[in-house]
Parts: C-alpha cells; sequence; structure tokens
C-alpha cells in the first residue's frame, strides 16, 4: 500500500465530529483562547505577574515596587500592544522606567527542538544588562 492510498483511505474512514466529543463529561483544563484587539485586555495578567513575589524561578513574578527603577528590553519581535500594557503596568505602580528597544532582524521560524537554542542565545542578550551597572536595582522584566 503506498502512502498516498493510506492517506486517502485514512481521509475517507477518519471519525469526524462537530463538536470535541467528551467535551460534557471531561471540560477543557485550560481557558478558552480568544483574539486581543486592545492592550487593556493584557492587563489584568500583567498585574498579576506585577503583584506576584519575585524568584529566581521561571514563574513569571516582578513584585513591582513604587518609585523603583525598572530597565524593560524588547526588540522588533515583541508585539507593540504588549509593550504598551507594560508600559501602562509600570506606570501605575509607580516605577521609574526605560524601555531599551533593539532590532533583531526578522523574525525567525523557531520549531519546538529550537527551544534550547532559543533560551541560550536569550540570555547572552539579557547577561549585559543584568550585570550593568546602569543604577538598575537588579530588575530587569523578559
Amino acid at each position: 500500500m503506498t502512502d498516498k492510498t493510506y492517506t486517502q483511505e485514512w481521509e475517507q474512514n477518519r471519525p469526524k465530529y462537530n463538536k470535541p466529543p467528551l467535551l460534557e463529561k471531561r471540560p477543557p483544563r485550560c481557558p478558552p483562547y480568544f483574539e486581543i484587539d486592545n492592550s487593556d485586555q493584557l492587563l489584568p495578567y500583567l498585574e498579576a505577574v506585577a503583584k506576584r513575589p519575585y524568584n529566581h524561578g521561571l514563574h513569571a513574578c516582578w513584585d513591582l515596587q513604587k518609585n523603583e527603577k525598572v530597565l524593560l528590553p524588547v526588540d522588533n519581535w515583541t508585539d507593540p500592544m504588549v509593550i504598551e500594557a507594560c508600559q501602562k503596568v509600570l506606570e501605575k505602580f509607580g516605577c521609574k522606567y526605560e524601555i531599551q528597544e533593539v532590532d533583531k532582524g526578522p523574525i525567525k521560524e523557531w520549531v519546538g527542538a529550537d527551544e534550547v537554542d532559543y533560551y541560550l542565545e536569550r540570555t547572552l542578550e539579557l547577561a549585559p544588562s543584568l550585570y550593568a551597572d546602569g543604577g538598575w536595582r537588579s530588575k530587569v522584566l523578559p
């Protein structure tokens, strides 16, 4: 049996559903996705991150304090709505902040196998700002 024949057979015989078959018995564990139209829709999520006590793990937590100096490095891959929402949160929490923009060139197409390479590259990007003597309270938001 060739691949083409197998594929055609699968398409003809595969199960077809109008909706997920077990939706009533087992609801999804994650909230539904929704489209973001403006930066205000991101504020509840960023405010929760801004209030969360800082730790050195992978869990997003900023622990923002009034009059704190914050450096927010962004690049041309970052959606402008995200930058605008971060700016609103920093202002709401009374932080003194600087947004540092970098042009990383065209957006790369990443696949799952590139995840480690991406984070190694990102670590090298952030490392200089973490150790710079620019008066930052060691708080560089990712």
